[in-house]
């Protein structure tokens, strides 16, 4: 996990403008609602399961066969629900460079992409299985290099022509929502160790304690409780992997009440103490 989950910034190769993921039941775990510049596609092939993706509000279950894309600045989370064995489901999440599709779409910020057929999305599919072909290939750089831009471009070619929208016209509210709650997020990252409660934050950006909950728990898809709990373990493992603070000291700077809440809490996520875990990566 990641401590610095909030805004992510995507390392990208100086000779690709895209980052690619492959993932099996086995790597892939829950994602904290984050978000970032670039554009992110996840896609599903095979096996059983599914991931659930909220995206700025909105709830989307990406099956098998299928595509979830990601626009530039959304929040988005995955609780991913993958199965193992002989029918084992795997995948790819590819990541492209902002910086790069600026160059070729230089009006971006006003556009907004959605998949909306099915049809699209197997379209894109196909594509996405050749570059996880590709990328994975015994060939020179050069050579993977060229044929992944290659089938990225014919991606963004599907996506202009199909899926493009202006954003005031085709999400307007969702797009001030997006500000606001990623407002309400810096501000828990950055407030963590201190002693918040879900009042206090209604409060702070002038949302009445109901309507706070409701808003919350539809545009992260945890309550504030939860989403709290695990930014502080988050910071909390980095700690235990990178200093040789106490236990009764990290508690207090993750912002747990008591040393014994945060053992039993970090036990219920990790299934480790503290200790435990800290002596594993030892």
């Amino acid at each position: 996990m990641d401590a610095n989950i909030l805004c992510e910034v995507v390392k990208f190769k100086k000779s690709s403008p895209i980052w690619i993921f492959h993932h099996t039941d086995h790597s892939s775990h829950p994602i904290a609602s984050h978000w970032h510049q670039d554009i992110e596609l996840n896609f599903l092939d095979g096996g059983e399961g599914w991931i659930d993706f909220y995206i700025d509000g909105r709830h989307e279950i990406l099956k098998p066969g299928g595509v979830c894309l990601i626009n530039s600045g959304e929040v988005h989370s995955a609780i991913p629900s993958l199965k193992g064995g002989d029918n084992a489901t795997t995948g790819i999440t590819m990541i492209i460079s902002y910086e790069f599709l600026k160059r070729l779409i230089p009006n971006i910020d006003q556009m907004y992409w959605r998949l909306e057929t099915w049809e699209d999305q197997k379209k894109i599919a196909e594509f996405m299985k050749e570059i996880s072909r590709v990328s994975q290939a015994d060939r020179p750089e050069a050579q993977v290099n060229v044929r992944l831009v290659g089938l990225m471009c014919s991606i963004l070619s599907i996506l202009c022509e199909n899926c493009m929208y202006s954003v005031e016209e085709f999400y307007p509210e969702e797009q001030r929502n997006s500000e606001r709650i990623r407002k309400i997020l810096d501000y828990i990252h950055e407030h963590y160790q201190n002693p918040l409660t879900q009042e206090a934050l209604a409060q702070e950006f002038y949302f009445s304690r109901g309507y706070f909950s409701s808003f919350f728990k539809k545009y992260t898809g945890k309550t504030f409780k939860t989403y709290l709990t695990e930014i502080r373990l988050l910071h909390a493992e980095q700690m235990l992997k990178e200093t040789k603070r106490s236990i009764s000291q990290i508690a207090q700077d993750a912002g747990f009440s008591d040393e014994r809440r945060f053992i039993e809490t970090f036990k219920k996520y990790y299934e480790k103490t503290p200790g435990a875990y800290r002596k594993n990566i030892s």
